[in-house]
């Protein structure tokens, strides 16, 4: 992710993150489908209603372990898509802001304007096909 635009970054999160939300209404929908046996030495002494209750109380744990899970790995995405953004604009402060020494920026603080304008612009090392090259005018 790390030579992904940060606009493709967040387009990715969003495409997994809408999945995880896809999947985890679908198993919900499972859990709530399957039939739930209620199961004991004392089962067949339980009425509907206590029956119905139990099975109830046993979708919901199942619900709750999937939730937590789905939650977890939500969290988990969150986060690797954070560090990935964090990391791009990072390399792209770099990309932006380097200056290749110090002496360039002493020369610049104390020219005149005229100096200024004639002073070669100093470039940035580049990475593979960063967006600074479209910003560049054709003649620089």
């Amino acid at each position: 992710m790390t030579n992904s635009t940060i606009q493709e970054t967040k387009a990715a999160y969003s495409e997994r993150a809408a999945k995880l939300l896809r999947d985890w209404y679908e198993t919900r929908d499972e859990i709530a489908r399957a039939p739930e046996t209620v199961e004991g030495p004392h089962a067949e002494l339980l009425t509907n209603a206590q029956r119905a209750e139990a099975a109830y109380q046993q979708k919901a744990s199942r619900a709750r372990a999937e939730a937590e899970s789905r939650r977890r790995q939500y969290l988990k995405l969150t986060g690797e898509r954070n560090d990935a953004i964090r990391s791009r604009a990072k390399s792209l402060h770099k990309e932006v802001y380097a200056v290749e020494n110090a002496d360039v920026l002493s020369r610049a603080a104390l020219a005149t304007d005229a100096q200024l304008g004639a002073m070669p612009r100093p470039r940035a090392p580049r990475s593979s096909g960063g967006p600074s090259s479209r910003w560049r005018s054709k003649g620089s």
